[in-house]
């Protein structure tokens, strides 16, 4: 009885909000208090966004707070496309960060118990493989410390549930494509084209294995809606990093 009731997905939902309420209860003893290290400029980025909406009722494309104005649109850690920004425009910029950050905790959770359930594990070893990826230092001290695109962690799981799905039902890739684009407007960079080459070697792993060509259709679909999805913003920052390339060499000692 007991086994059935942990089953159960609206079960584990409720697991799921009460570990992340107890694993992040001590930011709730100084929640009026910013973190450490990046999250002066994190604030400062999502402040921007909302100051620029809320006030002038604009769209961002520019921050005229930087440096005597700078890119803002084109800058690949700007997030005011992503819904977390939703919840900087309903909370503000402190208050809607923490809240995204127990939040997404939830997603990844429950995204992640989802994924283990599809692939055959068993239900304690789901339970014990979300926690492991959502509750690691991976997630927390990355955003302990103003790494807000590490968010994004929430969605992989999910991600790549719908990429399995596609394979017996092509409907799938588009809903995975369309998280997947999502992500990247949270300002992810280095975490979300590791996931994307992840998905590339288990294509090819799978097809030499299962000699089935539909999941290399299905990758090469993924990353073009993705750049179509994503392209109101890529395009500016590949054009922007194109045009302020550097160069830099590095001495060993």
């Amino acid at each position: 009885m007991f086994r059935m009731y942990l089953n159960s997905k609206i079960t584990a939902i409720i697991i799921f909000i009460i570990t992340s309420l107890i694993f992040v209860s001590p930011m709730f003893s100084n929640f009026n208090n910013i973190g450490v290290m990046d999250w002066d400029i994190l604030l400062f980025y999502n402040e921007v966004a909302r100051k620029t909406v809320l006030d002038y009722h604009q769209f961002p494309f520019w921050n005229p707070y930087y440096c005597g104005g700078n890119i803002f649109l084109a800058h690949p850690e700007s997030s005011f496309l992503s819904p977390l920004f939703l919840f900087v425009l309903l909370f503000g910029s402190l208050y809607g960060l923490k809240i995204a950050m127990i939040s997404h905790l939830i997603l990844g959770l429950f995204f992640m118990f989802l994924l283990c359930r599809y692939i055959k594990l068993g239900l304690y070893p789901s339970y014990l493989a979300s926690f492991l990826y959502m509750l690691s230092g991976q997630y927390i001290i990355r955003l302990s410390v103003g790494h807000v695109h590490y968010l994004t962690m929430a969605f992989y799981p999910i991600i790549f549930l719908f990429f399995l799905k596609s394979i017996n039902n092509y409907k799938y890739i588009i809903i995975s494509s369309i998280i997947l684009s999502v992500t990247f407007f949270y300002g992810t960079i280095y975490e979300l084209f590791s996931f994307i080459l992840f998905l590339i070697v288990y294509s090819i792993l799978y097809f030499i294995f299962k000699r089935d060509i539909i999941i290399i259709k299905n990758l090469i679909f993924l990353l073009l809606f993705f750049f179509l999805l994503s392209s109101i913003k890529l395009v500016p920052v590949l054009d922007n990093l194109n045009q302020s390339s550097r160069l830099a060499d590095f001495a060993l000692f």
